[in-house]
């Protein structure tokens, strides 16, 4: 097909020692790959025997000073600007590029971008107000919040910078052996990825976020099992309708909470409806509806 490898861009290089004056490890697609030596119970195996190296993956050294360059120019184009106002441009930029990296070894760049990001705050805020100490300054843009102190406004509630180190690292799971997107399994791939064909996005999202266990009874949901999306607080007592307030359970866990938690046989919208006998025929039974008052 005539394509061809680009030399300016291609190298021979060994990921654990040097080689021809080469440095061990290669970068690719942002990331540094390179193996390091370390102790037996920490070292990688191959055919059940420790080969004295664990291989290690990480933000590169470009890709960590290029995110800095872009958000030092962020800082420095805001110098006039409200602090609001830099923190809607900074927090999608700490997030994107923070999640893009969540799932290597990332725990001390981000520390060290986290740093270097509190370095240019400071500046920030000093050169808005010369003529005021540290102190005082400090008591204007950062705030206590819960547990720690956040640069944040003071009004406004919601606005506060998002630091690198929120973002959690998460290691990526390898699939099973096994499983294939086509099995029919729609409980592990909805657990995995929030999402599956076979289910809606609220299933799926509710399995993930329950790490595919019930949380009346705390056992693993299976692909045969009945399962029924229920309101943590019921509807008839002022629960709400979103995701944060739901819960999945199987159908005999769903009746069980549902009959503990005073509930049954209620509606939320129009009153109660009930089963009551017939006077005549004690077996009969007639329903009825009591309407709300308008």
């Amino acid at each position: 097909m005539g394509l061809e490898l680009q030399p300016s861009k291609t190298r021979i290089c060994h990921t654990l020692h040097e080689y021809q004056g080469e440095k061990a490890g290669f970068d690719f697609l942002g990331f540094h790959i390179r193996h390091y030596p370390c102790t037996r119970t920490k070292a990688l195996r191959g055919n059940g025997k420790s080969i004295g190296m664990t291989l290690t993956i990480k933000p590169s050294k470009e890709k960590v000073k290029e995110h800095l360059h872009t958000l030092k120019r962020v800082v420095r184009t805001h110098k006039s600007s409200p602090q609001i106002a830099l923190i809607e441009r900074l927090n999608p930029k700490i997030r994107g590029w923070c999640k893009y990296y969540s799932t290597v070894v990332s725990s001390d760049t981000f520390r060290k971008c986290k740093d270097a990001l509190w370095q240019m705050l400071k500046a920030w805020a000093m050169h808005r107000h010369p003529n005021k100490n540290l102190h005082w300054v400090r008591k204007r843009y950062w705030h206590w919040n819960k547990t720690r102190t956040i640069f944040s406004t003071r009004k406004n509630n919601g606005y506060e910078l998002l630091w690198h180190t929120d973002i959690p690292i998460r290691r990526l799971v390898k699939v099973q052996g096994n499983r294939s997107p086509y099995d029919g399994d729609w409980v592990y791939w909805s657990q995995r990825s929030g999402k599956s064909p076979l289910v809606s996005t609220r299933v799926a999202t509710l399995l993930r976020r329950q790490q595919g266990r019930c949380t009346y009874c705390g056992k693993f949901f299976i692909p045969n099992d009945l399962m029924e999306v229920d309101h943590i607080i019921p509807q008839s007592k002022g629960g709400k309708d979103s995701l944060d307030h739901l819960q999945l359970l199987h159908r005999h866990c769903h009746g069980l909470k549902t009959a503990e938690d005073g509930s049954l046989g209620c509606t939320h919208d129009k009153g109660c409806s009930r089963e009551k006998p017939y006077a005549g025929k004690p077996s009969c039974t007639v329903w009825f509806r009591r309407w709300r008052k308008p």
